[in-house]
């Protein structure tokens, strides 16, 4: 009896050992994750992040200038966030442009461009080593936008219209082909019917003025701020231009005739135009493609709170005396936009007639 309880008691046992074990408590469930960092804002990344802007030109030039000017104005606008300017030279701005284009797209990589001939010209002329194409750069704003007159030396004895479409053998100061000095002079010349040639190679406007005092030249296209500056530093040109190269006057010089006012203009000739006073003389920041939209957004917002401020104004125009024409980026944008829509008809035809001028 003793023996038959004993074996009851040891599979009592066996039985109540494996249901103890289901018995035991669950493990603690294994902690949460650590919620994910809230995203940054764009005004965070700007604020706690360095930006640099690219000048594909060399320092102290106009464009380097309104890069430093920018730099310095970057902290209002940026709850003190921080931007350096950065010189990247070479093939008449084009390695700089390169240079952004290229850049990792985070957004803190900046353009500032002089002129359309950087970043439009440049590809409608068909430039070599280009890496972009119309419409991939995201544009910011545009702070001025040049306008062109013709000027003469200043003891030339051409002093109207008139005497510009009788004189025989005009020589007229030019940077190249891709120049837009060089552009509106050949305009000037075909829409005008005057007896002139281009001579380019020059290095600059300053360059072609002081030509145009020691008679190498007898004029030439330069923007206004050329022609407005005259003085002992050797700008040698006059004081007012002949003509405005444009569809419209410069407000700087009301009392000289835009070159649709003198004469019919060809429609070819309208169509160079068109090209010549869309993307001619601008000094417009911009970005490369690939950043987001929201850092876009708030790009646009910080440089148009630059270009409002009344002492960057005035600061700019120490520099640059005929500020004015400021965009938006949107505004920018749409000036690209209609870029676009030259024919290559249109862009082969106006090189050919820069061309048929140089000499």
């Amino acid at each position: 009896m003793k023996r038959k309880l004993l074996f009851l008691g040891l599979a009592l046992l066996l039985v109540a050992l494996p249901l103890a074990a289901c018995a035991q408590p669950a493990p603690a469930p294994a902690p949460a994750p650590a919620p994910a960092p809230a995203p940054v804002s764009a005004a965070e990344f700007y604020r706690d992040n360095v930006a640099t802007i690219v000048v594909g030109w060399g320092a102290g030039g106009g464009t380097d200038y309104t890069a430093r000017l920018i730099a310095s104005y970057w902290p209002t606008a940026t709850d003190d966030g921080a931007m350096i300017v950065k010189n990247v030279l070479g093939g008449a701005s084009i390695v700089g442009t390169n240079y952004v284009y290229d850049a990792d797209p985070d957004g803190l990589t900046l353009l500032m461009a002089s002129n359309g001939s950087t970043t439009v010209g440049a590809v409608l002329f068909g430039e070599p080593n280009v890496h972009w194409k119309l419409g991939e750069f995201q544009w910011l704003g545009s702070v001025m936008a040049d306008q062109y007159g013709l000027g003469m030396a200043i003891d030339s004895p051409i002093e109207s219209i008139e005497d510009l479409q009788n004189a025989k053998g005009l020589k007229f100061g030019g940077l190249g082909a891709q120049g837009s000095f060089d552009k509106g002079a050949a305009i000037a010349i075909a829409a005008l019917g005057l007896d002139a040639v281009l001579i380019p190679g020059y290095d600059s406007g300053a360059e072609i003025s002081l030509a145009a005092a020691r008679g190498e030249v007898d004029g030439a296209v330069l923007d206004v701020n050329y022609l407005h500056d005259v003085g002992p530093d050797g700008k040698g040109l006059l004081g007012h231009p002949l003509v405005i190269i444009d569809k419209n006057r410069a407000p700087e010089f009301p009392d000289v005739p835009a070159l649709t006012e003198l004469t019919d203009i060809p429609s070819d000739i309208t169509a160079y135009m068109n090209i010549y006073s869309d993307w001619t003389g601008r000094y417009m920041a911009g970005i490369g493609p690939g950043v987001s939209a929201d850092k876009i957004l708030f790009l646009r917002n910080a440089i148009a709170e630059i270009f409002a401020n009344e002492s960057f104004i005035r600061q700019l125009t120490l520099r640059n005396p005929l500020v004015g024409n400021i965009l938006t980026g949107e505004e920018a944008a749409a000036v690209v936009k209609r870029a676009e829509s030259v024919s290559q008809e249109d862009v082969d035809g106006f090189q050919e007639l820069i061309l048929s001028y140089s000499k």
